[in-house]
């Protein structure tokens, strides 16, 4: 399999970087609920999706392999 690496220059990846984090990050949390609830999802989140990852490797263990792609 061939994999592609795409350039971009470094102007244009900062200013697309800005445009795509900007309408996501505004102005910072706007209440009391957000300041609390974004530190506390940033800790739930990685354990459980690591849980969850081996937890499917092992409820689907039987199932056959995935076929490649057909290009």
């Amino acid at each position: 399999m061939t994999s592609y690496a795409v350039v971009i220059p470094t102007p244009l990846r900062e200013n697309l970087a800005d445009r795509l984090a900007a309408p996501a990050a505004g102005h910072g949390p706007r209440t009391r609920r957000e300041v609390t609830t974004v530190p506390a999802a940033g800790v739930v989140i990685p354990p459980a999706a690591t849980w969850h990852r081996p937890a499917g490797a092992w409820r689907h263990r039987d199932a056959p392999a995935r076929r490649e792609a057909v290009r």
